[in-house]
């Protein structure tokens, strides 16, 4: 095992080196920096090096490692941000002289604080207590559950691969941090005692330093903070729902054993690339939560910072998705979010009560004070603080990020503290000063600044430094001398520029508050479009796409010109030829859907889309049929509503422009008719079924595939809604007739036998239902393997036939696992799961164990209203079972209840 030493090379160093050398020779790597940072190597990488290549790290807590600010506090919180529960601590002072950091305060230390004083005492006895203590490190460093911990762990990293925020964190940090006991106070007052809000939202204008709050929290408040996510507005993968998932399932991962363990089993995670971010919440976090792990323990928090910076093309998917997904968690996992107060998110969020943080409020004016008064005692300033301080906190209006930017001001020479009446006044006269001093004359701004501040405000990510240079022609010293005055406002990182801050592109595109310095940003995003767009030309006729800076922002600067009413073609290409460039765009879109990047996918096909309509009109064919790729997208992402819209209108369209009959226009309305399912109204689905059916088998004769698939459609449709004959009648046909032209043991066909079988056994032909069921469950565990959800699914219909035949054990044992593989697969809330649970409840009322029928009845009855409504049949057929149950159970009055409101809903 390769394992890293974090000490404070003091006096405890003895100990420290005897560890290492005893772990060194039961041959495990040791690394510790006094071994392993030689001179001339930047110490600061080695040791993140170190610690990332480890398998575990020895955390040695003493009065000196455990200073703040101090390089072991650092390697902790990177150890704890990358990898979890790697690190195990060791005590070596006592516990009141030390103070351990509450980074670490949820992992339990091995006590060796009187090491000194028994080898001072005898050192004989020092080496018999010294052993014991050796075993319990060995035995935690070599146990086998450990190192399956450090295996799982790396698993999970290169499936989930997550996008973690500890360079974030260590930036908001960096400068310190003081305040806002008050509202850390209200925080674990909610965490602990509010039972109905799983979310505390945070509000605050910009600056006023939720970021640094959440930091805080993320680094000092693990005890109870399991996952943070930092969205920043300018990196996409830090604002996309699927990856914000995966990288909070990543760090639960690294912190929950049970859940982890339940985790590192499921199928899906070879099938994330192919999940929208509703499917990955399912599969992810809402089912191992809650299968996988008691509710019975103290509450947790997941932590989402600045979700109003998750906004793109105009919508906040983020927002939107945590809306609508956040109560599905259990009730033990919290959510602590970040926002300014934006009018989108206050609509989306209007039944979570604001955690409003005031710019003039007291707490805030109190938490400004400490602020300064320690960085007045740290930089020998208390004297004259004393007499400015109602100064500087007036001039920085309530912001502490202008006192932040303030005292860096002082620290470097350009604000003049000794000078109240030359502060800067808020953040507009903070940004000012700054432009006023580093770019003096105006006209050289213009000339050589300007453009590549153009174009850094115009990129919606971080601008990688090669194509500000190629776009603007910059090569050797030229682009070092534009780069590097613009300084800490516009930092270099990665070989990218960025604003350091949002606040300040707000500045500066704002010509009445910027002045001299305002910048308009369009003209930054046509040059980076078209350079772009020039970039995507070199890829005409080749089986590969552009890199994924390109990819992701020239849709972004697309829509933003074309909101400015630019015309498409002349942003992309003045000699426009239309049929090339849109068979290179489809090219590009349907690789993004190959590759399972669904929003970006949606992005490409909407150009498509755009395009179609300007060249071709709004009724060409090839237009509604950009339409219907796109609706198929949004089904993909779980937008059923949207897919609905779209697919009414294409329909609409097609059949006024290409008739009925058109093969386009029935697969718009089956595409139509399944969406219509998706959304549970199984009425209108089965009226457009039986209309494409009809279409079908007029145009192209019984025997063609697509008629067959159309009966298919339909009778599913009608066991729905409990229409049972009809549909046996069709599921015969369209068993006989794929049976003829497929095969019998072609997938399609053995399906058609399966859902005959079901329609058999609710018909109560249970002993024929069984006979062909246990043949189906035969042929899909030889051709599609025992995990596939069809042959999950004829497993579930035999359990019930085995039931009405009378062999409970055999049904129960059956459908316990038919429940388990459901769950996994497609989560709690998949209608299918909870039809499962429903028939493990029924067979449970046989056996004679009411209670236990009762308590998952229940949740079946929430399910199925929750999914399907409280009229659909499943709901009612699922509310006479519990009335069945509680009758049993001598629950008269509340059967009766319910049987008298089914009874009168139904009239």
């Amino acid at each position: 095992m390769k394992i890293f030493l974090s000490y404070g090379h003091d006096k405890n160093t003895p100990l420290v080196e005897k560890i290492k050398a005893d772990l060194e020779n039961r041959g495990h790597d040791v690394w510790i920096d006094t071994s392993e940072i030689k001179f001339g190597d930047d110490w600061r990488c080695s040791i993140t090096d170190g610690i990332l290549e480890s398998d575990w790290m020895l955390s040695f807590l003493s009065q000196h490692s455990t200073r703040d600010p101090g390089v072991c506090l650092d390697e902790l919180g990177i150890a704890l941000g990358s990898k979890g529960g790697i690190v195990k601590t060791v005590l070596v002072e006592k516990e009141k002289d030390v103070k351990p950091p509450v980074s670490v305060s949820h992992v339990q230390w091995l006590d060796m604080s009187n090491w000194e004083e028994i080898k001072d005492r005898d050192p004989k006895d020092f080496e018999q207590w010294y052993k014991g203590k050796l075993d319990e490190i060995v035995r935690v460093v070599e146990s086998e559950s450990n190192q399956r911990f450090a295996g799982e762990i790396e698993e999970l990293q290169q499936k989930l691969k997550p996008v973690l925020s500890d360079a974030r964190i260590w930036g908001l940090l960096k400068d310190g941090f003081v305040g806002r006991e008050w509202l850390f106070k209200m925080l674990e007052d909610w965490r602990i005692n509010n039972q109905g809000q799983q979310i505390f939202w945070i509000t605050g204008e910009p600056g006023i330093g939720k970021s640094a709050l959440s930091a805080w929290m993320s680094h000092y408040g693990k005890v109870h903070v399991v996952a943070a996510q930092f969205v920043e507005h300018n990196k996409p993968n830090k604002k996309d729902p699927a990856k914000v998932v995966q990288s909070i399932a990543y760090q639960l991962a690294t912190r929950l054993d049970d859940y982890r363990k339940f985790l590192v089993q499921l199928p899906v995670l070879d099938e994330l690339d192919s999940q929208n971010a509703f499917e990955l919440f399912e599969n992810l976090l809402v089912n191992p939560l809650h299968y996988a792990i008691s509710g019975n323990r103290e509450p947790c928090i997941i932590l989402i910072d600045a979700l109003d910076e998750a906004v793109s093309q105009g919508q906040n998917n983020l927002v939107e998705f945590l809306s609508e997904q956040a109560q599905r968690l259990p009730d033990w996992i919290r959510l602590v979010v970040t926002s300014r107060p934006e009018p989108s998110i206050i609509r989306r969020f209007s039944h979570i009560e604001q955690v409003k943080i005031e710019a003039d409020d007291n707490h805030n004016i109190n938490d400004l004070r400490k602020f300064l008064r320690v960085w007045a005692e740290n930089n020998k300033k208390n004297i004259q603080m004393k007499e400015q301080e109602d100064k500087i906190i007036a001039a920085s209006e309530g912001n502490f990020l202008y006192l932040r930017e303030f005292c860096r001001g002082v620290d470097h020479e350009w604000i003049d503290f000794a000078s109240s009446d030359s502060y800067p006044q808020g953040m507009t006269g903070l940004y000012t000063q700054y432009f006023t001093r580093q770019f003096p004359k105006i006209e050289e701004f213009e000339k050589k600044y300007l453009p590549v501040i153009e174009l850094v405000l115009a990129s919606s990510q971080p601008l990688p430094e090669y194509y500000a240079s190629e776009i603007l022609g910059l090569k050797g010293r030229d682009k070092m001398e534009v780069l590097e005055p613009l300084g800490s406002l516009f930092p270099r990182h990665n070989d990218s520029i960025a604003p350091f801050h949002k606040s300040l592109k707000e500045w500066i595109c704002d010509d009445k508050r910027a002045g001299y310095y305002y910048v308009p940003i369009e003209d930054g995003q046509y040059k980076l479009c078209k350079y772009l767009w020039k970039e995507v030309l070199r890829y005409e006729g080749e089986s590969i796409i552009p890199e994924d800076y390109v990819i992701r922002e020239l849709p972004v600067q697309i829509k933003n010109l074309s909101k400015n009413k630019n015309s498409l073609p002349n942003i992309i290409d003045e000699s426009f030829k239309y049929e090339e460039k849109r068979r290179l765009i489809v090219h590009i879109g349907n690789k993004l859907v190959e590759s399972g990047r669904w929003l970006e996918a949606e992005q490409w096909n909407d150009i498509n889309l755009d395009l179609h309509k300007l060249m071709l009109g709004h009724d060409h064919p090839g237009t509604i049929y950009a339409r219907r790729k796109l609706a198929a997208i949004f089904r993909k992402l779980g937008r059923y509503e949207k897919a609905r819209e779209t697919l009414e209108k294409v329909l609409e369209d097609s059949t006024r422009i290409l008739g009925h009959d058109h093969p386009d226009t029935l697969t718009a309305m089956a595409l139509l008719a399944s969406t219509l399912g998706d959304l549970g109204k199984h009425e209108k689905a089965k009226e457009m079924q039986e209309k494409v059916l009809e279409n079908r088998t007029r145009i192209l004769d019984h025997d063609h595939r697509d008629t067959i698939t159309a009966m298919g459609n339909l009778a599913g449709t009608l066991v729905d809604l409990g229409e049972l004959e009809k549909a046996r009648e069709i599921y015969e046909k369209v068993l006989e007739d794929s049976t003829r032209i497929l095969s019998h043991e072609h997938p399609y066909t053995i399906t058609a036998r399966n859902d005959l079988a079901g329609t058999l056994g609710k018909l109560g032909e249970h002993i024929k239902a069984r006979e062909m069921q246990e043949k189906v469950i035969e042929d899909y565990t030889r051709i599609l393997g025992h995990e596939h959800p069809f042959t999950i699914t004829a497993r579930n219909n035999l359990a019930t036939s085995l039931r009405e035949l009378g062999e409970y054990e055999k049904a129960r044992e059956m459908q316990e696992r038919v429940v388990e593989c459901f769950t996994k697969k497609l989560g709690h809330e998949h209608p299918d799961t909870i039809t499962a649970r429903n028939n493990l409840a029924n067979t449970l009322g046989g056996l004679g164990k009411y209670e236990e029928a009762r308590e998952i009845q229940e949740k079946v009855i929430e399910g199925f209203t929750k999914i399907l409504g409280h009229e659909h049949p499943d709901t009612i057929s699922a509310m006479n079972n519990l009335a069945g149950t509680l009758s049993n159970l001598g629950e008269h009055e509340k059967a009766r209840e319910i049987q008298e409101n089914l009874f009168y809903n139904k009239s």
